[in-house]
């Protein structure tokens, strides 16, 4: 398994076209095929049902979205997964609408600053994934921190 300072190197990517972020989706659904294979294997291997869910949410039964080898518990990799499957699309979206300020920078871990903005300033977003955007005030408080920003172009952008 690779160090902590890969890990966070992958938490943060330069998109420069649509197509780009499109390709980066890809590998999401890539890293999603092989935990999908190891959630079977989990869930056939015994001996309880609750042992099994117990694997999944402790163990390194997943993987990084963005790097198969490097594992992860399931819980871990829904959360990231997801996240940056919002980001990407965000990202796809704002570069179809803002071309001339490309390229955007996705910041997909817990780095300060928005989730993605272009590297002029001019565009920023705040992104998540949630089952519902209410929940612990996620879209109140994006909306709250997107409008501090000095971006012309400023939005936010779930998945839910």
């Amino acid at each position: 398994m690779r160090g902590n300072a890969d890990a966070r190197a992958a938490k943060s990517r330069t998109v420069r076209t649509a197509a780009e972020a499109r390709k980066l989706s890809e590998l999401l659904e890539i890293s999603a095929r092989r935990t999908a294979l190891a959630v079977c294997n989990e869930l056939d291997r015994g001996p309880s049902a609750l042992a099994a869910l117990s694997r999944l949410k402790f163990e390194p039964v997943g993987c990084d979205p963005f790097d198969p080898e490097r594992c992860l518990n399931l819980v871990e990799q829904l959360n990231q997964t997801f996240t940056y499957q919002a980001s990407l699309a965000a990202a796809e979206w704002l570069l179809e609408r803002h071309p001339e300020h490309a390229p955007l920078r996705l910041s997909l871990g817990t780095e300060s600053g928005t989730d993605i903005r272009s590297e002029d300033g001019h565009v920023a977003a705040e992104v998540f994934a949630a089952v519902d955007p209410a929940n612990n005030r996620k879209l109140a408080k994006d909306v709250a921190r997107v409008r501090e920003s000095a971006a012309r172009h400023r939005y936010v952008v779930y998945l839910s």
